[in-house]
């Protein structure tokens, strides 16, 4: 009888750690496959698309005054776009991209649900002298890989 609560309220636990961030994946990854196929069948508007331009310090490369198919995304200030066309004119590569709406959408979403499963949604703020501790995951993977070999390392 005590195992079914037992095996739900762990089923519960391992979705807030992982599984939460497994669904938004695969959602931002149908989305991605969604716009390049859009891309690819040229069902997108043109005035939609944002023009991104960059120096490029190559020794050797080719003026092209027409555009190129290109695979790839990029995030500006949160918001991701998608490649769509790209064109060497001079010294400078620009790049032609499509905003990911849904993209940008899900990686708010999922920002906002990782705030919530590690700060809590609790309207009451903590008192000065709370002995709360707050643990994050991550903090826990990050100081666990940046161990330093210096004592290690022969002189």
């Amino acid at each position: 009888m005590r195992r079914l609560p037992a095996i739900l309220f762990l089923l519960i636990l391992l979705f807030n750690l992982i599984g939460y961030r497994w669904v938004i994946a695969s959602l931002q990854h149908s989305s991605d496959i969604v716009i390049q196929a859009q891309v690819d069948e040229l069902a997108y508007n043109e005035n939609d698309l944002i023009s991104v331009k960059t120096n490029l310090h190559l020794p050797y490369y080719s003026n092209s005054s027409t555009y190129e198919r290109v695979y790839g995304a990029i995030s500006i200030n949160g918001t991701e776009y998608a490649y769509v066309k790209r064109r060497v004119v001079n010294d400078t590569l620009e790049l032609l991209c499509l905003p990911n709406k849904v993209k940008t959408h899900l990686q708010a979403t999922a920002a906002e649900w990782a705030h919530a499963a590690t700060d809590g949604s609790s309207s009451m703020p903590l008192k000065k002298n709370s002995s709360a501790l707050k643990i994050n995951l991550q903090d826990i993977f990050y100081s666990a890989t940046s161990i330093t070999l210096s004592g290690l390392i022969p002189s």
